[in-house]
């Protein structure tokens, strides 16, 4: 089977943090509606901890309408569904720029929690929100 490739852009958006800042806007923060709404990372400050999940001191965000709605292939796979679905948000999100929009920003404090249930378990990690800002 033939291995799709990705943009360097999208491969960048994944390897610095940003899709896993937008998980937690968009899934764990209850206080912000995202809902029909993407979700641009503007900025970030965090690194990946030795387990490999994403671990922020902040995350500032900017929020935008859903003008376009991706159109997945039938049969499409998971990772293919999120390249398109990026892909469509990052057009989408630059088209309203261009056209002199502002979404609402908030700056986000997130917080790493690790739960071990015994002492030689594997680790179960949670992100709790410290506080957030709008901006």
């Amino acid at each position: 089977m033939k291995k799709k490739k990705y943009s360097a852009e999208y491969i960048s958006y994944v390897e610095s943090g940003e899709s896993a800042a937008v998980f937690i806007a968009r899934d764990i923060v209850k206080s912000i509606d995202t809902t029909g709404k993407w979700i641009d990372i503007l900025d970030l400050e965090g690194n990946k901890n030795k387990d490999g999940r994403w671990d922020f001191r902040y995350f500032t965000i900017e929020l935008f309408p859903r003008k376009i709605q991706p159109k997945y292939p039938p049969k499409a796979s998971e990772d293919d569904r999120k390249y398109i679905t990026w892909e469509t948000a990052h057009m989408d999100i630059q088209n309203q720029r261009k056209q002199g929009y502002k979404g609402k920003k908030y700056k986000i404090y997130p917080c790493l929690v690790r739960h071990d249930k015994e002492k030689n378990a594997k680790s179960q990690w949670s992100y709790d929100i410290v506080s957030i800002k709008a901006l």
